[in-house]
């Protein structure tokens, strides 16, 4: 288009898609200045397409066995997490019985160690008046008396 003209260049017939006729493709010191450029897709291939295809359901296969993998992992913890709340109930339990038992022999030790006191009570008592009677019999001749 020529200024001034008055007709534009599609009205000429002319393609705008040519290089020289894009408005934006100046060139400046040697550099192409293109910020009207559009974006144009890549040729593809079908071979290319159908990788990307089976790259796709590939990638889609081993997310749902990750996702399987994963359900049988939290399956198994569940189960391990019940096994460990099962010993943990357990353990608590035993501790309980082991405190009851400890105190039950407190209480046995402690009633051994009366009767023991009380038998020493007996044989001092039992010792002393043998030991009186023995000096009565010597000392009386013969008779406590």
């Amino acid at each position: 288009m020529v200024y001034g003209s008055g007709t534009p260049d599609w009205a000429s017939g002319k393609s705008l898609s040519t290089p020289q006729n894009r408005k934006g493709n100046v060139v400046q010191d040697g550099k192409l200045n293109s910020y009207h450029n559009s974006y144009q897709a890549p040729n593809l291939s079908t071979s290319y397409k159908a990788d990307q295809s089976k790259t796709m359901e590939e990638a889609v296969k081993m997310n749902y066995e990750a996702d399987g993998n994963a359900q049988a992992v939290l399956a198994q913890m569940t189960a391990q997490r019940q096994q460990l709340n099962t010993a943990s109930n357990n353990v608590h339990e035993m501790k309980e019985m082991t405190e009851k038992a400890k105190k039950e022999l407190q209480t046995l030790v402690s009633r051994g160690r009366k009767q023991r006191m009380g038998l020493y009570t007996v044989i001092g008592i039992l010792s002393t008046t043998d030991l009186y009677l023995f000096y009565r019999i010597v000392r009386c001749g013969g008779s406590f008396f």
